[in-house]
Formats: structure tokens, C-alpha cells, sequence
């Protein structure tokens, strides 16, 4: 591991705990954005690669002004080194779990052919990928992941 990405990783360690107790008293508005990215009935899903290490959806939060489709390609790009464009937009999810305050932008991209896609992941986001059935998802994963997969039930 390279001395810039142990560094990185002790700043985090040290200051997610404070960071986590200012949102828990607070509680801002947070805005973030997730992509259900499906190939042949499954699922790309990432097991990030700090906190508590939970399976997720590609996505994460918005900079300031930053519209949301333009977020979620960022991260995605970001995370997985992906380039994803013409996105269906699902809508807002509001998380519903005590204690947060998060809207969650949640887009759809169904792709017909993965010929030719390289994904190169980010060691310092994302600890490994694949691809799941959304009725069988990995362990562990975020606690209101079933809620979000039922709100993208709905919408598609």
C-alpha cells in the first residue's frame, strides 16, 4: 500500500467517529446518488472499502450544486472506472433508518452488452465488485438496502 493511501486511511479512521457524532446531533440534509447498473438479470454491487465495509450500489454523495445524474457518473467513474450515460432517474429515496437525514438520488442503467468493459476499481473506495441477483444480495450489507431495492421495485 502505497504511504498517501495508509495516510488516507488513518485520517478517516480518526475522524469518521466525529464526523458520525456531528450528523447524529445535527443531522444535515445529505444528498447522494445511487446506480442500479443491471447486466443479464444481475446486478453490479461494490463492497466499499472503509467504515464498516458493507455491500452497496455504485453511487455516493453529491458536491455542493452538483446535479445528480452528473454525481452518480462521477462516482461511479470514481469507484469503478466505469463511463455510464443515459441514465433513467428513478427519483429520490429518503432514507428511512433513525438517525439520518439522507435523499438518495437512485438511477437505473440496463446494459445489453458488457463486451469490452473494463472495470478498474479504486483500491482506496472499493474492496471488490461482482454481480447479484437483487433477492440474494452479500453480506453484510447496508442495513436499508432492502428498502431502496423495494423503492427501485416500484419505479421500474
Amino acid at each position: 500500500m502505497r504511504k498517501m493511501d495508509y495516510l488516507r486511511r488513518i485520517y478517516y479512521a480518526i475522524t469518521n467517529p466525529f464526523t458520525d457524532l456531528y450528523k447524529l446531533i445535527f443531522r444535515p440534509l445529505q444528498w447522494s446518488a445511487l446506480c442500479f447498473i443491471e447486466y443479464n438479470g444481475k446486478f453490479l454491487m461494490e463492497k466499499i472499502n472503509y467504515r464498516k465495509r458493507y455491500w452497496t450500489f455504485p453511487g455516493g454523495g453529491l458536491k455542493k450544486k452538483e446535479k445528480p445524474e452528473l454525481g452518480v457518473e462521477r462516482e461511479v467513474f470514481e469507484e469503478l472506472g466505469m463511463k455510464i450515460k443515459e441514465l433513467k432517474y428513478l427519483g429520490p429515496f429518503q432514507n428511512p433508518r433513525p438517525g439520518t437525514n439522507n435523499m438518495i438520488h437512485c438511477f437505473y442503467k440496463k446494459m445489453n452488452n458488457i463486451g469490452g468493459l473494463k472495470i478498474d476499481v479504486d483500491p482506496n473506495e472499493v474492496k471488490q465488485y461482482c454481480w447479484h441477483e437483487l433477492d440474494n444480495l452479500p453480506e453484510p450489507h447496508y442495513p436499508e438496502l432492502p428498502d431502496i431495492i423495494k423503492f427501485f421495485k416500484e419505479k421500474v
